[in-house]
């Protein structure tokens, strides 16, 4: 009998164990399935407000670069949340990456002022957008087991940077139409150098025009070319304004692209001091052809430029100039290489400290006739200062604090 009974206890108390394991299992089923099935979703969820934070902040920083956060879309400066139908960009463009259209989702955007190791722009403000999304989203099968909700959470951050531009050709002025232009057949041909080789930072529709049939040839350009137009296999043209399309008389190559609207960059040389007025220049002194750059054979008789002061400018006419090293301050009607006029750089003297074995002509003066005027029928040789050098390889240098427009030419010929 004691047997017995203890045999039927020990079978009592395993129907017991097996509930037990059952309702153990169920547990860790349930469980399971709501991390595979709760914690895919919460994955994804993660990735999506990533994607809208990122696209959110990008928008938002453009319209500060673009100068469009304006009028119905100005922000900047004082954090703020955005409405379910808020329409300024960084809110419309989370939006639109399908984050804080509804209730759940909650879209902050400020403006930090400062991250460590990056060098903010100095002339944009503000400089810097954050945009952080946080989305609640209802669980399913894990909320047996825990909440009945759980929160994502994704941040982006992006910022306007200083950086020298090496672009070869930059046209700063914001509204000009034709800010780049030609007449006749004139060519440009870029060899080498950074990936833009061409940036027009005009808004008109009409910021690039040409006239006649120009050709600017970019084919060869790009970091893959030397400077020997040998092996470059092309470089990207950009255009803020217009034309939409890229003209016939631009060829930018297997690798280039043409670029409209390109956002427009600041002049990286912005920060170049204007040179001190120098001591009057010596006047111009004959040189015997084959001396110190003087060609063999000149087209016309060579005479030696000093650098210094031009109070009355510099105009190179029925003559070969050559030109020393140094700074040429010209205080009025500007640099003129008219008719037959050649002009060399000279060889054989010492290097000027500030411009090595180049020259630097600053053009000053508020009228509309102190210009760069490169004539037709003339020629000019001419190498500016070293990239070592305070003037960062400038060859002219046209005074900031005129008032007067000024239309500076290169003649065909």
């Amino acid at each position: 009998m004691l047997l017995t009974v203890s045999s039927r206890r020990r079978q009592g108390e395993g129907g017991q164990a097996v509930i037990l394991v059952l309702v153990a299992m169920g547990i860790f089923l349930i469980g399971g399935i709501g991390l595979a099935v709760d914690g895919s979703q919460l994955y994804a969820h993660r990735q999506m407000v990533q994607a809208a934070a990122d696209a959110a902040a990008q928008a938002g920083v453009m319209s500060v670069f673009d100068k469009t956060n304006t009028g119905g879309n100005t922000f900047g400066g004082s954090a703020f949340t955005c409405t379910t139908t808020d329409t300024l960009t960084p809110c419309y463009y989370a939006r639109q990456n399908g984050a804080g259209g509804t209730a759940s989702d909650q879209v902050v955007v400020d403006f930090p002022t400062s991250a460590p190791g990056v060098n903010l722009s100095s002339v944009d403000t503000p400089n810097m957008v954050h945009v952080t999304i946080t989305r609640t989203i209802q669980n399913g099968f894990i909320r047996f087991l825990s909440a009945s909700t759980s929160t994502v959470r994704a941040e982006a951050t992006a910022a306007i940077v200083n950086v020298n531009s090496p672009v070869p050709i930059l046209l700063l002025h914001p509204s000009l139409s034709g800010a780049l232009s030609g007449n006749g057949n004139p060519g440009i041909t870029i060899c080498g150098g950074p990936v833009r080789s061409i940036q027009v930072n005009s808004t008109s529709t009409t910021a690039v025009s040409f006239a006649g049939v120009p050709s600017i040839n970019l084919t060869h350009a790009g970091p893959l070319d030397p400077g020997t137009c040998t092996t470059g296999t092309g470089g990207d043209f950009g255009t803020f304004g217009g034309p939409s399309s890229q003209p016939g008389q631009i060829s930018v190559g297997t690798a280039g692209k043409f670029i409209q609207p390109s956002s427009p960059i600041l002049d990286p040389l912005a920060s170049v001091p204007p040179p001190a007025v120098p001591a009057a220049a010596p006047a111009t002194t004959p040189l015997a052809n084959g001396a110190s750059g003087c060609p063999a054979s000149p087209g016309k008789a060579c005479r030696l430029y000093y650098p210094g002061l031009y109070p009355a400018g510099i105009e190179v006419k029925n003559e070969t100039a050559i030109f020393k090293p140094g700074i040429y301050y010209l205080q009025s009607k500007g640099f003129a290489n008219a008719a037959n006029g050649d002009i060399f750089m000279s060889t054989g003297f010492a290097n000027d400290p500030v411009t090595g074995q180049g020259i630097l002509i600053y053009i000053t003066g508020n009228s509309s006739n102190d210009v760069i005027d490169l004539g037709s029928n003339s020629n000019a040789t001419l190498v500016g200062t070293p990239q070592n050098s305070i003037y960062k390889g400038i060859l002219f240098f046209s005074d900031r604090t005129t008032t007067v427009r000024k239309q500076h030419s290169m003649g065909g010929g």
